[in-house]
């Protein structure tokens, strides 16, 4: 497609809008999700999942800032019962002049913006829905992603919250060339997610069980006895995102063991695999981490030319990680929504 397309309150206002990050940094602040259309265009993959987080992301919103959403739902009824039917409305108005435009080999990426109406003009209408649409194509994150570890994590994390776009900016200057996402820590040894990613390695466990343990032989049966997959826990403070979910969801269906721990720099040659997640790149295999080499200076530089780097290889795309992103996509698009069904 040729333009980026936003529509608000249902209603088509522009053909050719901004990028999304400028779209949602230029747009009042509110919760939002980005998803993205799967088997070239014919389906929303994960929609109900992200419409929920949408939700989720609202509701702890609106109790941790209320001023931005000074009007709640009614009694008896839930940020989804709420924002559904706006929703629906601006992807109606959306989604059939995007896939006019949609070129072979392109998917949609879909922005989804709910912010609040501080004023009491339109008590009618207490939300402003906003729905950006934009090509994408897959194929441009097919080799392995460049990562660089520069900064703390972010408020709010547990929201999807479009003030994060506008105060990322700020790690900006710390990104080094060729480097396509940054990582996020708050002591420089322990990851918590990438600026707009998940993060997982797979590392050989520390301790195996011993053949007397009770658990050997469930634990042994399994092929992927020795390694175990790591991510950071919620409760550390990151965005619990859809597609880290359902990794999580695949680890324990697969029988891939997986450990909600921040995966630590101090047990790196443990390391063998790595990967990051979200909505658009799906899963990425990491080729490289590039670490600061004295975390307590990074913040007090200009940029990323007056850190001291130190390069961290892997091994590409492994075993586990293969698994792993087949499945994923497998589970998207059978949780897709057709347009069919979307624009009934």
């Amino acid at each position: 497609m040729a333009g980026r397309i936003v529509v608000q309150n249902g209603m088509l206002k522009n053909i050719d809008g901004p990028p999304a990050p400028l779209f949602l940094a230029s747009t009042n602040p509110g919760a939002y999700t980005t998803c993205r259309t799967g088997g070239e265009g014919s389906c929303i993959m994960l929609w109900e999942r992200h419409l929920l987080r949408l939700a989720q992301s609202l509701s702890i919103l609106a109790e941790a800032i209320p001023h931005l959403y000074p009007v709640k739902p009614r009694p008896g009824s839930t940020w989804d019962d709420a924002i559904r039917p706006l929703v629906q409305s601006s992807l109606e108005a959306g989604i059939p002049k995007a896939l006019e435009g949609r070129k072979d080999g392109e998917e949609l990426s879909i922005t989804t913006l709910v912010c609040g109406d501080s004023t009491s003009s339109k008590p009618h209408k207490p939300y402003d829905v906003y729905v950006h649409i934009s090509s994408y194509i897959p194929s441009s994150i097919s080799g392995g992603a460049q990562l660089a570890i520069v900064g703390p994590g972010r408020e709010i994390a547990s929201s999807k919250f479009s003030e994060w776009v506008r105060t990322r900016q700020s790690l900006e200057k710390f990104r080094p060339p060729l480097v396509t996402e940054l990582l996020l820590s708050n002591d420089g040894d322990r990851i918590l997610e990438g600026s707009i990613t998940n993060f997982f390695v797979v590392c050989y466990q520390e301790t195996r069980l011993h053949p007397d343990d009770d658990d050997f032989h469930l634990s042994t049966s399994s092929k992927w006895f020795g390694y175990e997959v790591q991510t950071a826990p919620i409760t550390d403070g990151l965005l619990p995102g859809v597609i880290r979910q359902l990794v999580i969801e695949i680890c324990a269906d697969e029988g891939i063991p997986l450990r909600e721990v921040a995966p630590s720099l101090s047990t790196h040659k443990l390391w063998k695999e790595a990967f990051i997640s979200s909505s658009l790149r799906l899963v990425q295999h990491v080729d490289s981490i590039q670490v600061p080499s004295s975390w307590d200076q990074t913040f007090y530089t200009e940029g990323w030319e007056e850190i001291s780097w130190k390069n961290l290889r892997l091994e590409g795309l492994g075993a586990v990680t293969e698994k792993i992103q087949k499945l994923v996509l497998e589970r998207a698009m059978s949780e897709g929504y057709q347009f069919m069904d979307i624009l009934r």
